[in-house]
């Protein structure tokens, strides 16, 4: 049995997940990780380097804002290559990566089956 959940950004969709016991999960529809600057073993969410404007931009879903807000940070940012496997990289992405990254990810998980 496969089980995809869907849920708009900021919902504790990530809190739901972790609570199954034997799953393979992993966040590929979580544009954010793209923006979001992490500590150089990916572990920690730099949020000292975030704005006010560009966190309420996240939580709202403006994420238009927030890649503006967020494009002068820096460290990691975690991203998913063409086998929805995640990596760290150190580049922020473009705005035209950022806003077609949903569809190419989408693309790709529906393209496995």
């Amino acid at each position: 049995m496969k089980l995809v959940v869907l849920a708009t950004p900021r919902t504790g969709s990530t809190a739901f997940c972790s609570t199954f016991t034997d799953h393979d999960y992993d966040e590929i529809l979580s544009i954010e990780n793209l923006i979001l600057p992490r500590s150089n073993d990916g572990t920690t969410i730099l949020y000292n380097q975030i704005s006010q404007t560009g966190s309420d931009a996240l939580s709202t879903g403006d994420f238009e804002t927030a890649w503006r807000e967020l494009k002068t940070t820096s460290g990691l940012y975690l991203n998913v290559n063409e086998d929805l496997e995640q990596y760290y990289t150190d580049k922020y992405p473009s705005i035209e990566t950022f806003r077609n990254e949903h569809r190419r990810r989408w693309k790709i998980r529906s393209e496995k089956e």
